[in-house]
């Protein structure tokens, strides 16, 4: 019983520290849905200043468009995107605030 009750304690100040200080931040692209686009992000702190960033995504769905003459088409599209990125705050509160981001983007998508 004395374990339990240690641990719990040890549990519930690595909660309250980790609420003192944003050092992880899980992210979502709500306007991705719009486009068939559906991305999570997980960023971490790494020190005051600096964060890291890795967003990945799927892609898909179908769309329609008609051409001049009336004709539509339907087209289906599948694919992945990943997003690496690192993130400078200078004002020193990493994962909150303004930034400066160095990214890259690789996306693959099937017609």
């Amino acid at each position: 019983m004395k374990y339990l009750v240690l641990a719990a304690c040890a549990a519930f100040l690595g909660l309250s520290a980790a609420a003192q200080q944003n050092t992880h931040a899980v992210k979502a692209n709500p306007l991705g849905f719009f486009v068939q686009q559906y991305q999570l992000g997980y960023e971490h702190a790494l020190n005051d200043n600096i964060s890291v960033q890795l967003s990945a995504g799927f892609i898909g769905g179908t769309t329609e468009a008609s051409d001049s003459s009336g004709v539509t088409l339907e087209y289906s599209k599948t694919g992945f995107i990943a997003v690496p990125e690192v993130r400078w705050f200078p004002g020193g509160s990493a994962c909150e605030g303004f930034y400066v981001a160095a990214l890259g983007r690789f996306r693959s998508v099937t017609t």
